[in-house]
């Protein structure tokens, strides 16, 4: 749908969570999609860098392996 309705889009080469961070800002990300496992490594680094989400949206889903604990 991004393609579609012309939205600017940024990828990541790898997941980086400094990178995601950066990107909420510099870019002016607003919308991210993540597996639930990233969460608590994203959320804690957002807080050592005094980070936060203002205006992000994520969109969270999961693998079978993600739900399953693998």
């Amino acid at each position: 749908m991004a393609t579609l309705s012309d939205a600017g889009q940024v990828y990541p080469a790898r997941y980086d969570v400094a990178l995601v961070l950066d990107l909420t800002t510099t870019a002016g990300a607003t919308f991210t999609r993540d597996v639930p496992r990233i969460l608590p490594t994203l959320f804690a680094a957002a807080t050592a860098e005094s980070t936060g989400f203002t205006g992000l949206k994520m969109m969270i889903g999961a693998a079978d392996g993600d739900l399953l604990g693998r």
